[in-house]
């Protein structure tokens, strides 16, 4: 006889167990509008720093490409150094050549 009375309070126990579990690790209806605020922040947070990164991609790209301009551009130099030494010498000094 016991096991019958031990039924439905068992039941209800196992129940009551149950319910509290589910909503401890369900969703809450309505979030609190503290949370929505934090969530608009951190929302526009990651947005900006998604523009950032793309920012600073375009700046490590066009630095690149601002130094192998240069390092062209001293070669460059360098060449016509070299060039402007031969040419202009004999012009500029015809005298210093008969020596």
């Amino acid at each position: 006889m016991e096991t019958q009375g031990a039924g439905p309070r068992d039941s209800t126990l196992f129940d009551n167990l149950t319910d509290n579990f589910l909503q401890a690790f369900t969703k809450p209806k309505v979030p609190d509008e503290q949370f929505a605020h934090y969530r608009e922040t951190i929302e526009k947070l990651e947005t900006n720093l998604v523009g950032i990164e793309k920012l600073h991609w375009k700046i490590v790209r066009a630095e690149k490409e601002l130094a192998l301009s240069f390092s062209e551009l001293a070669g460059a130099i360098e060449s016509m150094g070299s060039m402007g030494a031969s040419f202009f010498l004999p012009v500029l000094f015809p005298d210093a050549l008969e020596c």
